[in-house]
């Protein structure tokens, strides 16, 4: 199972500008991390359909974010790793899960996937993963700027 991680991460913002290359200022980071914190929770909150909307949701969130100065890329991912025999029935009837396709937002620290769920039913929403962990779960993964308002800075 995947790590899960604190939407505030607290060691981050502590470190601000401290050896860090963050432009943001230390004494700000905590009302950033809180202003990305509230935007995910809200957008997590509107997910009623998990299965195929991903992409549009993960576009949603990342335009949001990129208009209030967070960064955020939506990420294309196919080929799932990580079993998932309780996945969406629909998924488990297109067969291998190396044809499975996803998208997700990258922020700075981590990915955020509203629509996990659609894969892994306990999953909670928001569900966030380190970069690393999510790259050991998917075979591919690219950026996806697809009907974007914004263009996202890829990390």
């Amino acid at each position: 199972m995947a790590e899960r991680l604190p939407l505030s991460p607290a060691a981050e913002s502590a470190d601000m500008n401290n050896g860090s290359n963050d432009p943001r200022p230390a004494d700000h980071a905590s009302s950033w991390f809180s202003s990305e914190t509230d935007l995910i929770q809200k957008h997590a909150s509107l997910v009623e359909v998990s299965f195929n909307n991903c992409r549009s949701i993960s576009h949603k969130l990342a335009d949001e974010l990129l208009s209030n100065g967070i960064h955020a890329a939506v990420m294309r991912c196919s080929g799932l790793l990580t079993d998932a025999p309780t996945a969406d029935q629909r998924w488990l009837d297109l067969g291998n899960q190396a044809s499975w396709v996803h998208f997700v937002v990258q922020t700075d620290s981590h990915m955020v996937d509203l629509t996990r769920q659609q894969f892994f039913p306990l999953s909670d929403n928001p569900f966030l993963q380190t970069l690393n962990l999510f790259a050991d779960e998917w075979t591919t993964i690219v950026a996806d700027n697809f009907n974007s308002r914004m263009k996202p800075r890829l990390a």
